[in-house]
């Protein structure tokens, strides 16, 4: 038989989170060369690497991420999150540059004369960032509406202590969508198919966001994934199609600009596959790259996508559970490789896409790394 040697995968740090930080996930993002990371056994802290490569933190979010995704909306580049909550959480490329304003007020839930450096100026703020001062604003306060042309931002709670000008802000990077009517169970990840921004809830509907637009959500753009009845595990871009998977199948949804059921997506009738993704805590375990689709199956088996059948690429189920899945760019070695963590001491292993082979890392690491 013929006899080849495969270069053993390998990985180079690029960030070290924070000593202690158990249990974290980081995202490295191609587009704006950034490193972002999840850090907290409670609640987590998230951070960004600078060009210099040090950490410096965005704020916080209510739970822990499960899933990071990345897509350009309205010509921002946006970093986002899902938690354990069922929240969903976003980081635009642009809001961490300022963190420091002044604006009036007097017992209202509107800021006016918002500056930057004494100049009038709302650069960097969105629609979900949370804000603190000193006096007057109450904590916790977050934006729920900002008029770019006034210089004013509406807060969903009102100040407080009377009339103040130019109060002292400092904004938190990261904003929370505050919607309505955002599902309030979000599972999976974030998909972006031709401006709209998907996501699922346990139920297996798929919600969609307005056009081009990450914060608002209407109650009826709603596609449903029941081809099955198992339970909703999350949707990815899988090449021009939304990959949504269940406990039990993955459908295949195309963009129609036939929005009759208030959904741009309609179920590619004839690709219907009945193997599911796994559920391992609140992380839905599977990554998209190199053109297709990997996940673990219920059944503990790898598996890729391969048009629209699930292909199975492990031999026989894993024999200790898989508590994370990703889909990695290139390592230095310059791999194509599916990352898999193992619950096992030393179970990190690699899939090489290309000699579809695996290799073990040995390592006992806690940090997940994806993107």
């Amino acid at each position: 038989k013929p006899v080849f040697v495969s270069k053993r995968a390998g990985m180079g740090a690029l960030a070290t989170p924070a000593a202690g930080s158990t249990g974290s996930l980081i995202f490295y993002s191609t587009s704006l060369n950034r490193t972002f990371g999840a850090l907290g056994s409670t609640n987590n802290a998230i951070w960004r690497t600078t060009d210099a490569g040090s950490t410096t933190s965005c704020g916080s979010i209510t739970g822990i991420v499960t899933h990071f995704s990345e897509a350009v909306i309205s010509g921002v580049t946006h970093i986002m999150m899902t938690s354990s909550n069922g929240t969903g959480w976003f980081f635009a490329s642009d809001a961490a540059d300022t963190t420091a304003y002044t604006a009036d007020g007097n017992n209202s839930t509107t800021i006016t004369d918002i500056k930057v450096a004494g100049v009038p100026s709302v650069s960097g703020l969105y629609v979900g960032q949370k804000l603190t001062a000193a006096s007057n604003i109450v904590a916790g306060s977050r934006i729920v509406n900002i008029n770019a042309a006034a210089f004013s931002a509406v807060l969903d709670t009102a100040t407080t202590g009377g009339a103040f000008n130019d109060l002292a802000i400092t904004k938190e990077p990261v904003a929370k969508i505050i919607d309505a009517d955002f599902p309030p169970d979000a599972i999976g990840e974030f998909a972006q198919l031709n401006g709209f921004t998907y996501v699922m809830d346990d139920d297996g509907n798929i919600y969609n966001s307005d056009l081009n637009s990450i914060i608002s959500w209407n109650p009826a753009s709603v596609a449903v994934a029941n081809s099955y009845p198992d339970t909703g595990r999350g949707v990815i871009r899988y090449r021009n199609l939304i990959a949504a998977f269940g406990s039990n199948s993955v459908e295949f949804f195309y963009h129609s600009s036939n929005a009759t059921f208030g959904s741009p997506l309609m179920r590619q009738q004839e690709s219907i596959s009945n193997i599911g993704a796994k559920l391992t805590g609140n992380r839905v375990l599977y990554g998209g790259g190199h053109g297709t689709v990997f996940f673990i199956g219920e059944d503990f088996n790898l598996y890729r996508l391969d048009g629209a059948t699930a292909a199975k690429i492990t031999e026989s189920p894993f024999t200790s559970t898989i508590i994370f899945a990703a889909v990695m760019p290139f390592s230095t070695a310059r791999k194509r490789l599916v990352a898999l963590v193992s619950s096992a001491v030393g179970g990190g292993q690699w899939y090489d896409v290309d000699s579809g082979m695996f290799t073990y890392t040995g390592t006992t690491d806690t940090h997940y790394v994806t993107g």
